[in-house]
Order: structure tokens, then C-alpha cells, then sequence
């Protein structure tokens, strides 16, 4: 009997002691927490933040602090994140996690995308386990098509684009037109044998997966090296004379560039496209990619591009010829989501002369 008291005795001693050490290690933590707390909710007064933590620890934990992003509007404004960068003393919080002052200081704002209406990508890549989906309508005038020979106006319906924040320096993006249509100009056109010659004629787009990888970004996070590797399918009929249902690849190197207000992008890479009419050939072309976006307030971002490949073969195999294209538009925030326009003009002549696009942004987190 003795024996199964002193077992109880010992339990119920070590019991105790694990009990106050756990106490003491929540108190601790409550107590840290609550520090913090009041470290980022009052602003620091005469070097001292609510008499808690001296003035030298107090603005060195700050600093460290500041450089967290606030959302801004807790969802609304999910496109933008911003932070304010007062010379001496933070302003406290206001609502939607907009920090002010009296005097009105400059704002920096952190991308998290510009609008999707561009295809040259920028390394301020989507968040981990986010989702940017965009679904928008295009119409292009005088459009060549690349291989029947068919000319017209070329208009592309639910043109989608996913965007799926992998990791932090990691995007997946898919896209491609669902349905698209070529209402042939009979006059310009010099159709092939085998494709139509009048009316207008449907067909699906051809859909691409990339991957966009920021490798390489400097101390202060404005400058950002990075790699793309895109795959285009062949999702196309070749017979209805619009796409060159052929399997493409794209590499680039890619570089952006962060300002208060602005972004720059550029990539720069080889493109290796599938001869339509001779598989077994192909065109090894130089693709480029120019781009910018600025913001002219929380909701409005202006935006501009250009884009395309260049071939420097003498005899080009048909279906891969250059091809390049300009676009300038805005996005603008409303909601929960980004209503976007743009106008496009062709570089090359194949590429049309005016068209436009217009278009909607939503962004999901899971």
C-alpha cells in the first residue's frame, strides 16, 4: 500500500510543478504579447511607449515593425498595400489600416500586381495561396491570322487569366481565350487552300501555363531579378484558320524595378515556335517585353506596354513570323473587384491596327 502512495504522491507532485511552469511560461507570453500590443497600437511619446519599453528598444523594435504592409480596407483594396513613411514620430491607425497625419506625407505602395491586361510579367509576384482571376473581352481590327492567311477583325470572348501564388516568389499562371472569332474581310484576306474564305469562323484559343520565379532582389526590395518559363498548347483547330495549333515554348529573364509610386518591368528571352505546316521545323525568335504602371491614387493605376518577338531568319517558315503589340490603359478599384480597359495597337502589320479590351479583376485567398 505504501508503495501505490508514494507512486501517487510522486504524480501528483510532478503534476504541480508542470502545472506551474506552464502558468509561468503562458504569463510570460501574455505578458509579451500584450507589450507588442501596445508597442504598435500607441505611437511613441517623449522615447517612451506607454512607459513599457525604453526609448532605444522601443524605436529599434518599431523599425522593425514599419516594415510590415498594411492592407488597406481589409479586402477591398487587396490590389494595393500601403505604407506611410514619416520622418520622425508614426501617426496612430485609423480605420481600414490607413496610417495619416496632419501635414498629409507621401505613401509608397507595395504591388502585389499590376493590371491584367499586360502579358509582360513583373516580379512582385502574387501572395502565397492567392488567387488573381481575370476575365475580359478583346476585339482587335485588320488582325492577320498566323498561318490560313485570313485577315479581319478578330474578337476573343471570356479571354482568362489565373494567376496562383504558389510561394512567395513563385507564380503558376494560366491563360487563354475560351472562345474567339475572325469575321474575314474578304477584300484583304488571301486564304489558303483548305480554310475558309468568307463569313466568320470560330474557334477556341490556344491556352498557356507559366511559371515566374523571382530569383535574385536587393536589401530594400525595390530591384528584383527573375526567370520565365511558359509553355503555349495546342488547343486550337488549324482547319478553322484562326490559331496555328502548334506547341510552343518561351524562356525569358526578367527584371522590375519599384518606385514610391510606379513600377518598371522588362523580360528579355528565346522563344522556340513550331513551324505550323512542317512540324519538324521550327523558328528560334527573340521575345521582349517593355512595361510600366503608376498609381494616380488608392483606386486608379495607369499602365503601358510593349510586347512581342522578333526573327532574324531569312526564309521564315509560315505561322512564325514577328509579331508585336502596344497596349496603354487603367484599372480602377470598385468593390471587391478591378474593372480594367485598355487600348491596343500592332507593332507589326500582321498585328493589326486599333483594338481594345475590356475586363475584370478578382482576388481569392485560401
Amino acid at each position: 500500500m505504501s508503495f501505490w502512495k508514494k507512486l501517487f504522491q510522486r504524480w501528483a507532485q510532478r503534476s504541480l510543478q508542470n502545472a506551474l511552469l506552464s502558468f509561468g511560461l503562458l504569463f510570460y507570453l501574455v505578458i509579451n504579447a500584450r507589450a507588442d500590443e501596445c508597442l504598435t497600437n500607441f505611437p511613441l511619446e517623449g522615447g517612451v511607449a506607454r512607459g513599457l519599453i525604453n526609448e532605444e528598444k522601443s524605436r529599434a523594435q518599431f523599425k522593425n515593425k514599419r516594415m510590415n504592409l498594411n492592407e488597406v480596407a481589409a479586402g477591398s483594396y487587396d490590389d494595393f498595400k500601403m505604407i506611410t513613411a514619416p520622418k520622425n514620430t508614426p501617426p496612430p491607425p485609423l480605420k481600414g489600416g490607413i496610417h495619416a497625419s496632419s501635414s498629409l506625407p507621401s505613401y509608397s505602395i507595395k504591388y502585389t500586381f499590376t493590371p491584367q491586361f499586360l502579358t509582360t510579367p513583373h516580379l512582385w509576384l502574387t501572395s502565397s495561396r492567392t488567387i488573381n482571376a481575370s476575365v475580359s473581352f478583346e476585339t482587335r481590327s485588320h488582325w492577320q491570322a498566323p498561318l490560313s492567311g485570313l485577315e479581319g477583325t478578330l474578337r476573343r470572348c471570356a479571354l482568362l487569366r489565373f494567376d496562383f501564388g504558389v510561394a512567395n516568389n513563385v507564380t503558376l499562371q494560366i491563360r487563354g481565350a475560351v472562345q474567339q472569332q475572325l469575321e474575314i474581310d474578304t477584300a484583304r484576306s488571301h486564304p489558303l487552300e483548305g480554310f475558309p474564305i468568307s463569313g466568320t469562323t470560330r474557334d477556341a484559343g490556344d491556352f498557356s501555363v507559366a511559371t515566374i520565379i523571382r530569383v535574385l532582389s536587393n536589401k530594400k526590395q525595390n530591384t528584383a531579378l527573375g526567370l520565365r518559363i511558359e509553355t503555349k498548347l495546342p488547343n486550337s483547330t488549324q482547319s478553322k484558320g484562326i490559331g496555328p495549333n502548334t506547341t510552343d515554348l518561351y524562356v525569358s529573364a526578367l527584371a522590375s524595378r519599384k518606385f514610391s509610386r510606379g513600377l518598371v518591368f522588362g523580360d528579355l528571352g528565346l522563344s522556340i515556335l513550331t513551324a505550323p505546316r512542317n512540324l519538324d521545323e521550327q523558328n528560334d525568335v527573340l521575345s521582349y517585353g517593355l512595361g510600366g504602371s503608376f498609381s494616380l491614387s488608392q483606386r486608379l493605376q495607369i499602365a503601358a506596354e510593349i510586347n512581342g518577338y522578333l526573327t532574324t531568319r531569312n526564309i521564315i517558315p509560315l505561322g512564325t513570323e514577328a509579331r508585336g503589340v502596344a497596349r496603354a490603359g487603367l484599372s480602377c478599384l470598385i468593390g471587391s473587384f478591378n474593372l480594367e480597359g485598355a487600348a491596343v495597337h500592332g507593332l507589326t502589320s500582321n498585328e493589326g491596327n486599333w483594338g481594345g479590351s475590356v475586363g475584370l479583376v478578382r482576388r481569392f485567398k485560401f
